[in-house]
């Protein structure tokens, strides 16, 4: 009997380890949503990348909406050449949507510690009228040198002046050298909302601002 129970546990350990994924470091060209290579959601795309990059990273994402948040801390290897790139395959940002009304953290995308990331051609919506963030500089770690641009970030149209539902926040770190590019900004109290003096050189460039409820910027 003793010597079932020693080898019952060890199946179960076993078990647990070959359950958990094991992520190879990434540099290339990759799908969200497609045939092979893929991930099948943007999430699935985040945990791949903790594994980190030795190379430039592109994930072209195809056609649809996808109902989910994700949040990006650092990522081992990224630099000026080996950056991180989520783009519309089509390149059309109406092609591609990430949409979801948070029931908790206030954002769609939140950089948290990330650095060299870039959203290119991307939809991203807010839809809550409580918690309507769309894109969040995280209050953990600071992040340089990311990129929105050519994307349309949408979020409530309550009329709520609350900065809960700014549709960029820039949270209290130093997140500098960060660049918003020849995007459309939709809706929200705040069309950017940066409470903190310590972000420094935010660049924003050429954006479209329409119905904020109380600032533009």
């Amino acid at each position: 009997a003793m010597l079932y129970r020693r080898f019952s546990s060890a199946v179960i350990v076993l078990a647990l380890i070959t359950a958990t994924p094991v992520f190879s470091q990434l540099s290339g060209s990759y799908t969200i949503e497609g045939s092979s290579p893929t991930y099948a959601t943007f999430a699935a795309a985040v945990a791949a990348l903790s594994a980190g990059v030795n190379g430039p990273v592109v994930f072209n994402v195809r056609s649809g909406t996808y109902p989910e948040q994700i949040s990006i801390p650092s990522i081992t290897g990224v630099s000026a050449t080996n950056t991180v790139t989520f783009q519309s395959e089509s390149g059309s940002p109406a092609a591609v949507t990430m949409s979801l009304a948070p029931a908790t953290n206030n954002y769609i995308v939140q950089l948290d510690g990330a650095d060299f990331v870039q959203f290119k051609n991307i939809g991203i919506k807010n839809t809550s009228t409580s918690m309507g963030v769309v894109v969040r500089f995280g209050t953990t770690a600071a992040s340089t040198n990311c990129l929105f641009e050519g994307c349309i970030l949408e979020g409530s149209t309550t009329g709520s002046t609350s900065v809960d539902i700014s549709v960029v926040y820039v949270s209290g770190q130093a997140h500098n050298d960060n660049v918003f590019r020849n995007n459309t900004v939709l809706n929200g109290s705040n069309g950017f909302y940066f409470p903190s003096s310590s972000a420094t050189n935010m660049r924003i460039e050429g954006n479209t601002i329409n119905n904020s409820w109380v600032s533009g910027v």
